[in-house]
């Protein structure tokens, strides 16, 4: 794995050996890469998935679940599960050039 941070951008690069007994993909390495935009905006978390790909082949949005570029906090925050808990702890996050700052709520 391997993880780059720039401004409001952290970028995730996995490879991952399939298992020889799955279908097709038995026996092979995936590279798999993500894209997500994470930033505080208007004093919430803005989370949101850019864009995937599979051996450099971009994921289409409908197989993700229309979530590309939906800011989930946004979205899903406010229902009392995972991504309301999450802008409830979180102060302030930025991501820069090869760094990342979390501020926790107390």
């Amino acid at each position: 794995m391997a993880i780059a941070l720039s401004t409001d951008m952290v970028s995730v690069k996995l490879v991952v050996p399939v298992d020889d007994d799955f279908p097709v993909l038995g026996g092979k390495t995936l590279r798999l890469n993500c894209g997500i935009t994470l930033r505080h905006e208007a004093g919430e978390p803005v989370v949101a998935v850019r864009g995937v790909s599979i051996g450099g082949v971009p994921i289409p949005d409908a197989w993700l679940g229309n979530i590309k570029n939906v800011d989930l906090v946004r979205e899903f925050g406010g229902q009392g599960g995972f991504w309301d808990l999450f802008s409830k702890g979180v102060e302030d996050i930025k991501v820069l050039d090869g760094s990342l700052f979390v501020k926790l709520r107390e």
